[in-house]
């Protein structure tokens, strides 16, 4: 997976409330109570999104720091484990590359 997938999707989904709120605020007065209503609803739920893409970057980074630090303990715990194992990895991808062409 790209590690970029995760910034590029929540950057999109940026654009896409950003888009949201101006369409609200340009489409005016006009339309009467229910369109008044409708954008209310619109304007909560671009909030509500806002706020919950914001905790979900927040959560995102913390989780990718523990992870970061779990496995820098392992690895300093276990330098030689951590070698076989990144050996393995690259005979593995070696051997696949080798295969595939």
């Amino acid at each position: 997976m790209n590690p970029n997938t995760g910034a590029q999707t929540r950057d999109d989904f940026e654009d896409v409330v950003e888009t949201a709120e101006e369409l609200l605020n340009t489409i005016g007065d006009g339309g009467g109570k229910a369109v008044d209503d409708l954008k209310a609803k619109a304007r909560e739920t671009l909030k509500s999104a806002r706020i919950r893409l914001q905790e979900a970057t927040v959560q995102a980074r913390d989780a990718a720091n523990v992870a970061a630090g779990e496995a820098d303990a392992y690895v300093r715990g276990n330098p030689w484990m951590a070698v076989a194992v990144a050996g393995a990895i690259g005979v593995v991808l070696g051997a696949a590359l080798l295969r595939r062409d």
